[in-house]
């Protein structure tokens, strides 16, 4: 860094009086990949902190990585008024030794990546009930995301218009439909005052100057309806138009994109990106485009509010966010905003109790594996493109059949069918289509990813099960209902 000292007079006028001068400020502390910081432990304690008889909060880092690398070290949630609202600081020395004094909180702290941007940040829940407020939201505190820097990005109440947002957001991901499916319609109907003449007529009134036909003065019956959106989360409205624009080519994706991240942005009050998902899914592949990397990372922020109040988020459609556990297989899903395929894209994971590590099995057009637009199906095993940090939605489970092995043995059993599928020679693998015909008329030999889940699971004799209100079976999914023929996978 290099610093001038200047001298100002009365009138702005500054003259240089020292400088340049270099200093040495030392290498910023490592940032963790998002894995390991998932991992930081946090606690919060609450007192008074400005003795104004209000309950504030204070939340600090207990365990993981080292102070100072971007991720929330401390911060004090100072309560503004009696109604719950709450603004965030760094405390200083004095009051971060007065608040370690404090009791522990009932609130508890989730750990999440909000904003996705490679920094994760903290929800405390259970606010009212700690604090004794019954109209305090929880809190959202984010990262700086800078090293070095104590003073958090921001705060953001999970108040009724955010849950209302995420799980607007979430049902149009599950249902492209569904704004126009569950608005309300509303009637309009009554007279329109109308005017009419008879210009033919040879009877009228003249003024003098004028005139004027015989004419008439009467009224115009009107009925009609239209769809009432104001129900809905109005950003949510704005971004399944913004989406519906881009698809009918009225903008590009990067302009779509664009208005897309502006409404979140606007929701959180915070930036939204930045993560290096290189982390978990490498460098090559669909990520390393921005555009794809923009539309996934507006889908996790999305989402993981979703996960962190899944109990205090309404949907209609979409499935309420479960833990995953150990020894079900399950369906699992992405979505990727003002992408050129449109739809979920979807796997299958499964861990195997005691190990801990998912397995996860997937089917990707080979343009994506290879850079090779042949239109060919192609399937892989634990491909980081489908890492379970990035396949957050969980849309069912796989039944094995009535009378079958228990999960672990059956899906010891999709694993030859899978592979007898991965090493067919390529021209004999099944052909791809981002949007397979369905219902198929005549020789139907389109599919995508959820054609292969599905086919893969009934040429194992399995059925999804699935947890998504909207998914009367996994034909409801674009592909779904196309599924690849048992004979692909050597059945």
């Amino acid at each position: 860094y290099t610093y001038y000292v200047y001298q100002t007079y009365g009138y702005g006028d500054q003259q240089i009086i020292d400088g340049p001068a270099s200093v040495t400020v030392g290498t910023p502390p490592p940032r963790d990949p998002l894995l390991t910081q998932l991992g930081y432990q946090f606690q919060a304690r609450q007192g008074d902190i400005n003795f104004d008889g209000r309950t504030d909060l204070w939340v600090r880092r207990t365990a993981g990585g080292a102070a100072g690398n971007g991720v929330l070290d401390s911060a004090i949630l100072r309560q503004n008024a009696s109604n719950g609202t709450f603004t965030v600081a760094a405390p200083t020395a004095y009051e971060a030794s007065l608040a370690s004094s404090w009791p522990l909180s009932s609130a508890n702290v989730v750990v999440t990546d909000f904003n996705v941007d490679g920094f994760v940040d903290v929800e405390v829940k259970g606010v009212a009930a700690a604090i004794g407020v019954p109209a305090a939201s929880d809190q959202i505190v984010f990262s700086s995301g800078v090293p070095l820097q104590a003073q958090p990005l921001g705060v953001r109440a999970v108040d009724a218009a955010l849950k209302k947002f995420v799980g607007n957001v979430l049902d149009y991901i599950v249902n492209p439909n569904y704004f126009e499916e569950y608005a309300s319609i509303q009637y309009v109907a009554g007279n329109l005052p109308v005017v009419w003449c008879d210009w033919n007529s040879l009877t009228g009134v003249w003024d003098g100057w004028n005139y004027f036909r015989a004419c008439q003065v009467g009224y115009l019956y009107v009925a009609g309806y239209y769809r009432d959106y104001s129900a809905f989360s109005s950003a949510a409205v704005s971004i399944w138009n913004t989406e519906e624009t881009f698809h009918a080519g009225m903008t590009t994706q990067d302009g779509a994109l664009s208005a897309i991240e502006a409404a979140v942005e606007q929701i959180l009050g915070v930036v939204l990106g930045g993560w290096d998902v290189g982390e978990v899914a490498g460098t090559n592949g669909p990520y390393s485009d921005l555009d794809q990397r923009r539309g996934l990372e507006i889908f996790l922020a999305i989402l993981g509010i979703g996960d962190a109040n899944a109990q205090e988020v309404d949907t209609d459609e979409a499935p309420t966010p479960v833990p995953r556990t150990p020894d079900v297989i399950y369906v699992v899903g992405r979505y990727i905003f003002a992408a050129e395929e449109r739809g979920i894209h979807s796997a299958l994971q499964y861990t195997t109790p005691g190990v801990g590590l998912p397995t996860w099995l997937s089917g990707f057009d080979s343009e994506a594996e290879s850079g090779l637009d042949d239109g060919t199906l192609v399937a892989e095993t634990n491909d980081q493109r489908d890492n379970p940090l990035l396949m957050r939605l969980t849309l069912g489970w796989v039944i094995p059949p009535h009378d079958g092995p228990r999960f672990s043995y059956f899906f010891d059993g999709l694993l030859p069918a899978h592979n007898h599928y991965r090493e067919l020679p390529f021209a004999q693998k099944a052909p791809y289509d981002a949007l397979p015909e369905f219902p198929c008329l005549g020789f139907c030999a389109q599919y995508n990813s959820n054609s292969y889940v599905q086919g893969l699971v009934e040429a194992t004799e399995g059925r999804i099960i699935p947890m998504a209100p909207f998914l009367k079976d996994f034909d409801d999914l674009v592909g779904g209902g196309s599924p690849v023929p048992a004979s692909y996978f050597g059945r």
